[in-house]
């Protein structure tokens, strides 16, 4: 639809929804993000199944951590492709190597363009990269195994010790897509545990349960 009609808030709501779904897969930093560039969508490295890394080698943590990585299935590859074919052809993209731009200028508060896809979404209350990215590490905390935890959260390039402070490990593609499924793992199991809250809140409580034994 956007290729048909070019509009500028039709093209903010789409960064700001593959933004957002970036920094719920990744928990990445949002400066991770913002330096995103075309050129490590475009030559990504692939195994024989499309399975996609992006590397960002600039972000607030490199020194600790290395370069970031984001791994990607082929339609979320093709996602991104798209949004930087339109950005080029309408919206200055082709005189900025970011994939997250405007006019020509990268874009570093890509907090504003989610703020409006979550109220779009008809979502309530306050939301950031930040809450995200401690949503992600919670959900880590309560649903994955100590070594599964530490994979995803030096993935998200959280802090590790400092005797570690100046090396880094390069993980193949294997090892990465098995960080981004321990990720979901944690996300659906929190998810599934909402619902049984939910289902639980629907059920008569112990109260209601004590009043009705003493009518």
């Amino acid at each position: 639809m956007i290729r048909r009609n070019p509009r500028v808030k039709s093209f903010k709501l789409l960064q700001g929804y593959l933004a957002g779904y970036l920094g719920i897969l990744t928990g990445h930093r949002l400066v991770v993000l913002t330096n995103l560039q075309k050129e490590s969508i475009l030559q990504a490295e692939m195994d024989e199944q499309n399975w996609a890394v992006v590397w960002v080698d600039h972000h607030k943590t490199d020194r600790m951590f290395g370069n970031a990585f984001i791994a990607l299935l082929p339609l979320e590859v093709d996602w991104l492709k798209g949004l930087i074919e339109v950005s080029a052809a309408h919206f200055g993209g082709d005189q900025c190597p970011y994939v997250f731009q405007f006019d020509g200028k990268q874009l570093y508060k890509l907090n504003m363009e989610l703020k409006s896809v979550w109220n779009h979404a008809g979502m309530q209350g306050y939301i950031s990269f930040g809450l995200i990215r401690t949503a992600i590490a919670n959900q880590a905390k309560k649903h994955l195994l100590a070594e599964e935890r530490r994979l995803v959260c030096e993935a998200m390039c959280h802090h590790v010790s400092t005797a570690d402070r100046f090396y880094t490990t390069v993980p193949d593609i294997v090892e990465i897509f098995c960080i981004r499924d321990l990720r979901v793992k944690a996300m659906e199991q929190e998810d599934g545990l909402e619902q049984d809250i939910q289902s639980t809140d629907n059920e008569p409580g112990l109260m209601a349960t004590y009043d009705s034994d003493n009518e």
